[in-house]
């Protein structure tokens, strides 16, 4: 029985002045940086790692009336 190597599905390029605005935007409307980072991350969560002291609140989650 042969095997198939496995491989990485592929990528779109990458539109960089597309990802700034994205995240401007999302840290202006005040989405913590280490959720974003979190987010974005190959590997899963890590951000407690990363920024041990931001401060743990859900303020920035909009909220339904």
């Amino acid at each position: 029985m042969q095997t198939v190597p496995s491989m990485p599905a592929p990528r779109h390029p990458l539109d960089v002045a597309v990802l700034v605005r994205r995240t401007h935007d999302l840290l202006a409307a005040g989405i913590p940086l280490t959720l974003l980072l979190d987010l974005g991350d190959e590997a899963g969560p890590r951000s407690h790692l990363r920024y041990t002291a931001e401060r743990a609140d859900a303020a920035w989650v909009p909220r339904q009336h």
